[in-house]
C-alpha cells in the first residue's frame, strides 16, 4: 500500500514564521533608523575639524575668538555644505569662536544644530560638543562624543 504523505509546510507553521518576522522588524528598524540618523550627525562633527584648526590659529594670533567665518579665515557657511550638512558657521552663541553646523535630515525637523564650544588655558584649548540652546538636536541622536 502506498502512504498519501504530504510534503510542504502547514498553514500555522507558516504564520508563525510570518509572526517572527514580522516582530523582528518591527524592533529592527526602529533602531537602525536611530543608528543611521546618529552616523549622519557624525559627518557633521567631522565637518567642524577644518574650522576648529581655524579658530585655534585666530585665537593665537590674536588672544580672542573669532565671531564670525570672515575672521576665522574661512568661506561663507554653505561652501562647507554636503548631503547631510547644510552649513558651519562661527559665531558669538553662548561665547565666541562657537562652531555651528546646522544639518539637513528630514527626521530632525527644525532641530537641527549641533556646536562646539571653545575655552582656551594655558594647557591649550578644550572644546565641548553639544545641542544648540534654540533648535539643537536631541540629545538621542547626538554622537557618544557629545553626550
Amino acid at each position: 500500500m502506498k502512504s498519501n504523505s504530504l510534503n510542504g509546510f502547514t498553514m500555522v507553521e507558516l504564520m508563525v514564521v510570518l509572526a517572527v518576522v514580522s516582530i523582528l522588524a518591527a524592533v529592527a528598524l526602529p533602531a537602525y533608523l536611530n543608528y543611521s540618523t546618529r552616523a549622519k550627525v557624525s559627518e557633521g562633527v567631522g565637518m567642524m575639524s577644518a574650522a576648529k584648526t581655524d579658530v585655534m590659529a585666530f585665537y593665537v594670533s590674536n588672544s580672542t575668538f573669532p565671531v564670525t567665518n570672515l575672521e576665522a579665515g574661512l568661506g561663507p557657511s554653505t561652501d562647507y555644505a554636503s548631503r547631510t550638512v547644510t552649513g558651519v558657521s562661527i559665531g558669538s552663541d553662548p561665547s565666541a569662536g562657537t562652531i555651528t553646523v546646522e544639518l539637513s535630515l528630514p527626521q530632525l525637523g527644525t532641530d537641527n544644530l549641533l556646536q562646539l564650544v571653545p575655552t582656551a588655558s594655558e594647557s591649550g584649548f578644550d572644546w565641548t560638543c553639544q545641542a544648540a540652546s534654540v533648535n539643537g538636536i536631541v540629545t538621542n541622536f547626538l554622537p557618544s562624543s557629545c553626550r
